[in-house]
């Protein structure tokens, strides 16, 4: 499992603060109680594509290891995917290219990847299915951007029709073509209702998918738990 930090404990690389990784956190897999003390046990530096076009950054993850169940746990930050060399930003640009462009899986990938070498046809397809598998998140997130303060869902206007996924029709399954056209009408509509860029939005969807209570990420089947660390001014948290 993956405990997610916020941004002040994130690595300056990653636009956060910097601040050291605080321990004697409860562990979240402990099953019985008393539950066991999250300890530094170590640090590793991995290489992370934050952006599309941009080059690779190391950054230090720390792993804390649970002093009763020996369980260790990576600390994340909200802008990285779990068990993904690739910024959430950096997959949603890919994500969206296909979902409003009328490229194949495989010009997406050779194009983005050119100094690698290699394409990302499979890497995109998997962003795909996961993003129509959460596609009610996804919806849900948009109606709350545009919904307006006091407004009815009941009393709205029906919205005009959107025109369609370009490459929906290349879906195995009309269930599937269906999923990526909601998502493409919900990331326009998340768009117009922030002001973000089209290529931005979803990887904004995934920051926000985790920092729910429940929280979970839209590229990776990654178990993830939101650490909440709360402390008074002064006081030293390790």
């Amino acid at each position: 499992m993956s405990l997610l930090f916020s941004l002040e404990y994130a690595p300056v690389e990653l636009g956060g603060e910097g601040k050291e990784i605080p321990t004697s956190l409860p562990c979240p897999d402990c099953q019985t109680k008393p539950v066991g003390r999250l300890r530094k046990h170590a640090n590793y530096l991995r290489g992370f594509t934050l952006a599309v076009g941009g080059g690779r950054i190391k950054v230090k993850i720390t792993r804390l290891r649970c002093s009763k169940c020996k369980v260790t746990h990576g600390c994340l930050f909200e802008c990285l995917v779990p068990h993904s060399r690739y910024g959430a930003e950096a997959l949603g640009r890919l994500a969206t290219q296909y979902l409003f462009e009328d490229k194949s899986y495989e010009e997406i990938g050779w194009e983005k990847s050119a100094e690698e070498g290699e394409g990302h046809r499979h890497l995109i397809y998997s962003l795909v299915e996961r993003l129509c598998r959460k596609e009610d998140l996804i919806s849900a997130q948009a109606e709350k951007q545009v919904l307006k303060r006091g407004e009815s869902l009941w009393r709205r206007k029906e919205p005009e029709p959107e025109e369609p996924c370009k490459n929906a029709g290349k879906a195995r399954s009309e269930k599937k073509a269906a999923a990526m056209n909601r998502v493409k009408v919900a990331v326009k509509k998340f768009k117009e209702g922030t002001g973000q860029a089209l290529e931005t939005v979803v990887g904004s969807l995934h920051q926000i998918s985790m920092q729910l209570s429940a929280p979970f990420s839209l590229f990776s089947a990654a178990k993830v738990s939101v650490v909440r660390t709360t402390h008074k001014r002064g006081e030293a948290l390790f």
